[in-house]
């Protein structure tokens, strides 16, 4: 009887699965999986730091602006918003449609209150939160850090259930990027008070206003069947703010080879990783790969070394490097680089080098080199550190090749241990080194401001940088600010406070069927919304 009944269920579901068959999918309601490399610290998104965590918080919550299926940074909790003439003051109004759902109880709209608490967290020197420099230009922020001020004046404030209004003590052109980050997410305080202290730490103890809850929170420290999975939000679902999947199961793994072999198994529906080689024998298999170069290396000059004291040997250094000669000898996840900014930033809903096209930075000129070389009394020999974690070291010797070809001077490559690297960088103990620029928010200004007066630990420092990167906080128009940050870029180069040698790149490979997953390289978080998968 029970073979009978087992063949009539296969038969039953064998028809419906022929009967489906014809009709094409599309993509909806898929439950996708996906692996963390450890179990989430704590999913309080005023505390949490580790990419494990920021990646549930991700897809569990959505601040006033939200990265879209695009990459770019959109509205999200947000509905719209009026920023004054000078800059400094950010007046949003909520959409009516956004609710807290914990998956049990009957989902409540979130508020402006929601988002003014959750700032005062971050500033109440009870909670220790580690972002209270990251919101320096808010109003009042300096000062209750320096206990002048208490939390509460913090300058962030709700006139309204639906309206949130930021002050700030100065402009800051990466502020509406900043508001899609962990930190910047709502807080219900009659959640929180609820929790007893244990807010973000288990799965009775979180609630969502994004895209997913979480119905089940299960790790075992010493079991390995761990994992969290995550349900579609219905209550913020709607088809202006449309969920896509179903679900998501992320599994915790402990080990990335573990992580690798199931994503090749097709136990995975996407895996981020450095190296798209590693996968080379699978990609043929219906899979996506969307690559991202969001990280520069090159080479700073200490200028307060004997050897380099002597601009004409810094100018003579920057002007021979021929990208053209190394290029095509990098490997797929390294790519020449002119400029400083990566490929993958963007300005608004466009790609910056789009607009202002790498090679416009190209500034290899071997005649100007020898000229400078002319003008310098000593030619010294040079030391380049670099360490294995930035850069390849055979690349780091074609370099040195390079220059002594072109120019003469000696350059001894030295490869130390980070730790080392990182010490001698701060004791400006070296000659040349390799280092690597990335940014935290996904606009070019961001990663331009590390060559800002005061603002990195190799001692560049330029009045027309500043003057540059001043301009184009108060310019209105992508063009007008593009060309401001093209004009600050090339003064860093042409006054060899950089020499961008490559991109770095880091992939997302989407399993067959899979596709419209985002991954922000800035944020190193994976967003599930837009996701479809159509196998």
């Amino acid at each position: 009887m029970r073979k009978i009944l087992a063949f009539i269920v296969s038969a039953v579901f064998l028809f419906t699965m022929t009967a489906c068959g014809d009709e094409p999918s599309d993509g909806r309601n898929y439950s996708f999986s996906y692996a963390l490399s450890e179990n989430p610290q704590n999913l309080d998104p005023q505390l949490a730091a580790d990419s494990n965590s920021l990646t549930i918080i991700e897809n569990m919550f959505e601040g006033l602006t939200a990265t879209d299926e695009n990459g770019a940074v959109a509205y999200g909790a947000a509905q719209s918003c009026e920023i004054s003439e000078d800059n400094l003051t950010y007046t949003f109004t909520l959409r009516d449609d956004c609710f807290w759902n914990d998956g049990v109880n009957e989902p409540y709209a979130v508020t402006a209150d929601d988002f003014v608490f959750a700032f005062q967290r971050i500033f109440n020197p009870v909670m220790q939160s580690p972002y209270r420099e990251t919101f320096l230009c808010i109003k009042n922020a300096s000062k209750i850090i320096n206990n002048q001020l208490e939390y509460t004046e913090l300058g962030v404030y709700a006139p309204d259930d639906l309206t949130v209004v930021f002050e700030l003590d100065y402009r800051n052109p990466c502020f509406m990027e900043l508001l899609s980050t962990s930190p910047a997410m709502p807080c219900s305080q009659k959640f929180f008070e609820s929790t007893n202290a244990r807010y973000g730490l288990d799965d009775k103890s979180v609630i969502s206003n994004g895209s997913f809850y979480i119905k089940q929170w299960f790790y075992d420290p010493y079991g390995s069947d761990n994992f969290i999975l995550m349900k579609r939000n219905s209550a913020n679902s709607s088809e202006k703010h449309d969920i896509v999947p179903n679900s998501i199961n992320f599994t915790i793994e402990k080990a990335d080879a573990d992580i690798n072999e199931s994503f090749r198994t097709g136990n995975y529906d996407c895996i981020i990783s450095g190296s798209k080689s590693d996968y080379d024998n699978i990609l043929s298999r219906s899979f996506t790969v969307n690559e991202f170069a969001y990280k520069t290396l090159g080479i700073i000059m200490n200028c307060e070394s004997e050897q380099l004291s002597d601009e004409n040997i810094r100018k003579a250094l920057t002007y021979s490097l021929d990208r053209n000669s190394y290029k095509d000898k990098l490997i797929s996840s390294y790519q020449a680089a002119y400029g400083i900014v990566p490929p993958c930033m963007m300005t608004g809903d466009s790609y910056y080098r789009k607009i202002i096209d790498d090679s416009m930075l190209s500034v290899y000129d071997k005649q100007k080199a020898l000229e400078h070389i002319n003008k310098s009394e000593n030619i010294p020999n040079l030391t380049l550190m670099t360490t294995a974690e930035y850069a390849d070291t055979v690349y780091m010797n074609e370099l040195a090749a390079s220059w002594l070809d072109n120019l003469g001077i000696y350059v001894r490559v030295e490869e130390v241990e980070l730790s080392e690297y990182k010490r001698r960088i701060a004791e400006k103990d070296y000659q040349l080194a390799v280092y690597e620029i990335t940014a935290n928010y996904n606009n070019p200004y961001d990663i331009l401001n590390i060559f800002r007066s005061g603002n990195n630990n190799f001692g560049y420092s330029s009045s027309d940088t500043d003057n540059l990167l001043e301009k184009s906080t108060v310019l209105n128009g992508t063009e007008k600010r593009c060309q401001a940050y093209y004009e600050a870029e090339r003064n860093i180069i042409e006054n060899c406070g950089f020499i961008p040698v490559y991109y770095k790149k880091i992939y997302c490979i989407y399993g067959s069927g899979s596709q419209d997953i985002i991954f922000d390289p800035f944020k190193n978080t994976v967003n599930f919304r837009y996701g479809k998968n159509f196998s």
